[in-house]
């Protein structure tokens, strides 16, 4: 995932340079018996999705980042009430995995970065749970137009590593392709009376058909509600076409 990243830095290039925010935060480690803080310059990219580290705004050209929190996981920002005594300038980034805990260097700085990173994530946590809500209560009965071939890189989740995969929902069907474009090799998920569940893991769905089981992880809640919904969609339409035969 880090190599992948850093590809998607190198491919940013200029582009929308101006519209980043960066400067130096108070960041606090998690390794360790004693868990200090540590000055680490961020940038907040155009994109607004993650948040990138360094030791420096030196290693930025160079693209050696030290790692990254994807604001697509961030379920809340809120102030550090946390210890005993408040830490002054001080926020908390709660993702399911891990709660980050950031300092600004002072008040204006942390008026620069507070109310952004709240916004960007209240945002985030909105769409979701509309599109969520589109998906448990839809506008409309679900027609043959709901079921447009929709396609896609998601990650195979297997019980040693994730693989990254081409995915194409076409016909009742979701495969799963080694590369883009190809039409040999697939993987094939049927969704007659197949069964969705959910995961534990931020962004990833389990699809239980009849001839296999398969975990997906996405990039983001909303993007794994967007699939969701299609291949729900999509497993509506064949079970009606199905059935219907089956009794006729």
């Amino acid at each position: 995932e880090r190599e992948e990243e850093k590809e998607k830095v190198e491919k940013g290039g200029e582009e929308g340079k101006e519209k980043e925010l960066c400067g130096w935060l108070m960041k606090k480690g998690d390794l360790g018996m004693i868990k200090s803080y540590k000055k680490r310059w961020f940038i907040l990219r155009a994109d607004k999705e993650k948040i990138f580290y360094y030791k420096g705004p030196d290693k930025v050209a160079t693209k050696e980042f030290l790692g990254f929190i994807s604001l697509a996981y961030a379920t809340e920002v809120k102030e550090d009430h946390t210890s005993h005594f408040h830490r002054k300038n001080g926020f908390l980034l709660l993702t399911p995995e891990r709660t980050y805990y950031l300092q600004a260097e002072n008040s204006s700085e942390y008026e620069r970065w507070f109310p952004v990173l709240q916004d960007i994530v209240r945002e985030i946590r909105t769409r979701a749970v509309a599109l969520k809500e589109s998906i448990v209560n839809p506008a409309h009965p679900i027609t043959r137009g709901d079921v447009d071939v929709m396609s896609g890189w998601m990650l195979k989740v297997g019980r040693a590593k994730k693989s990254k995969r081409w995915f194409v929902l076409r016909d009742g069907i979701l495969y799963c392709f080694k590369e883009e474009g190809s039409r040999s090799g697939s993987k094939k998920l049927p969704l007659y009376k197949a069964e969705l569940q959910d995961s534990k893991d931020p962004g990833c769905f389990t699809i239980v058909s009849a001839t296999r089981k398969m975990t997906i992880q996405c990039t983001s809640d909303e993007e794994m509600l967007q699939w969701i919904n299609k291949i729900i969609c999509h497993k509506v339409i064949v079970e009606d076409q199905i059935d219907s035969i089956s009794l006729s």
